[in-house]
């Protein structure tokens, strides 16, 4: 007797699923552990603070510097003898 592919299949999934199974289950009750009363509830209300909401204050993001750009400085032009022999005087 041989398998059919989509006995195969039907196997697969099947297999898939119970290993699934095998590895969620005991990870879910591990996970949850055991429930608690509400004793404990209490417990943690009673220890938090309550702020007003006029006291509190939103701070604004910080922003980063911005870089100031300056004209650069007018060119010197060097005083004395042109080179220039065409060029005209004033």
């Amino acid at each position: 007797m041989s398998i059919r592919d989509s006995e195969m299949h039907v196997v697969a999934m099947v297999g898939a699923c119970v290993l699934t199974a095998a590895l969620f289950i005991p990870a879910a009750v591990w996970a949850g552990g055991t429930t608690s009363n509400n004793d404990d509830d209490d417990d943690n209300a009673k220890n938090k603070v309550v702020v007003e909401a006029s006291l509190a204050a939103r701070k604004t993001p910080k922003k980063q510097p911005q870089k100031e750009f300056k004209a650069p400085p007018p060119e010197d032009k060097p005083q004395g003898v042109s080179r220039d022999e065409n060029k005209e005087t004033k």
